[in-house]
């Protein structure tokens, strides 16, 4: 989005899906399944800018893709092998949010409340909660992960066994 004015990068919701690049991290996830390393962009969330990463991912055995819209694109969808939705209590996202966007991007807490109040529930409600239905497997929220760990653990060695 390095080609948006300032201005206009203000009217941008990128709580909504088509604020996400999803081809080109379609393109990634299909190169790493074929066996190619890829370069992971930087992203400035201060500047909404994508610039070239020197994270390189090569060689890769077990993707794991993390992210609000990671089960929204159906073609993304159908790269998987396992879909897992993390439950999350609606006060702790928001609390998350607050905490995050004025520590780590520098936003004043009267911002980070009405775009919460303007976007991010609303699409949330709209474009991630139905993504529920796409999952494999709902981890409620507020519990301990030991359990879900030890699971993936061993769904992951069984994989990574019978694929060799």
């Amino acid at each position: 989005m390095g080609h948006v004015s300032d201005e206009d990068i203000k009217q941008v919701n990128f709580d909504h899906p088509d604020a996400i690049d999803h081809e080109y991290l379609i393109s990634d996830i299909r190169k790493m399944l074929g066996g190619q390393s890829i370069q992971i962009p930087d992203y400035s969330f201060i500047k909404h800018s994508r610039s070239a990463g020197e994270t390189c991912i090569d060689n890769a055995h077990v993707i794991i893709l993390e992210g609000i819209f990671a089960l929204y694109y159906a073609r993304l969808l159908g790269l998987a092998d396992l879909k897992i939705f993390l439950d999350t209590d609606a006060d702790v996202r928001l609390s998350r949010r607050i905490q995050r966007d004025i520590q780590e991007r520098g936003y004043q807490l009267d911002s980070v409340l009405e775009k919460y109040h303007e976007t991010v529930k609303p699409m949330h409600e709209a474009f991630i909660e139905p993504t529920k239905k796409n999952a494999d497997f709902i981890v409620p929220g507020g519990k301990e992960f030991d359990t879900v760990l030890t699971m993936l653990n061993s769904y992951l060695k069984y994989e990574i066994i019978n694929r060799a």
